[in-house]
Formats: structure tokens, sequence, C-alpha cells
């Protein structure tokens, strides 16, 4: 989607500028600040919003779900207590099966 409506399209444009002006000219700032050009990258938004979408959101909810079942399981293993004199002592909670 993004090949299509904007990085083609765009080096197309971008190509033909080099044949008519020149490299420089091309890559430079009129080239660039030009509205065809502006209207180009804003084609790109489609592309972008499915990859964020169906790509970035998935992985974030991945990396939290990950995160809090691993807090939830060490939570289930180890069990602290706090001491009178402010220190720590802990006991792992050790599930054995009864054969």
């Amino acid at each position: 989607m993004m090949v299509t409506m904007s990085s083609f399209p765009g080096g197309v444009l971008q190509v033909w500028d080099v044949v008519q002006h020149g490299y420089w000219h091309a890559r430079g700032l009129e080239y660039i600040g030009s509205e065809r050009s502006r209207l180009i990258e804003w084609l790109r938004l489609p592309g972008d919003l499915v990859f964020i979408i169906f790509g970035g959101v998935p992985l974030v909810i991945a990396s939290i779900k990950g995160y809090l079942g691993v807090r939830a399981a060490d939570r289930k293993e180890c069990e602290f207590r706090y001491t009178d004199d402010g220190g720590i002592t802990g006991q792992l909670r050790q599930e054995h099966e009864d054969a």
C-alpha cells in the first residue's frame, strides 16, 4: 500500500525531475517542499496507519501481556514478609503433587 501510493509515484516524479533539471534540483528544498511532493507524502498515511494498527499495536499488547504474566508467575512463586526490624524475609512456595 505504501509502495503503490507513495514510494513508487514519488520516486517516478523525482526521477523525472532529475532528468529535466538535474540531481541537485530533485534533492533540493525547491522540489521537496513543492505541493506535489507534499501530496505524495500525505498519500503515504493510509499505509502507515495499516502498519501501526496491525503491526505496532499488537506488538505493544503482547509485550505488556508478557510482562504482566512474568510478574504474576513471580508473585505465585515467592512470598516475602517484612520483619519488625525493617528487613525482608522470603519463602519460596513449592507446589508438590501428592502421589
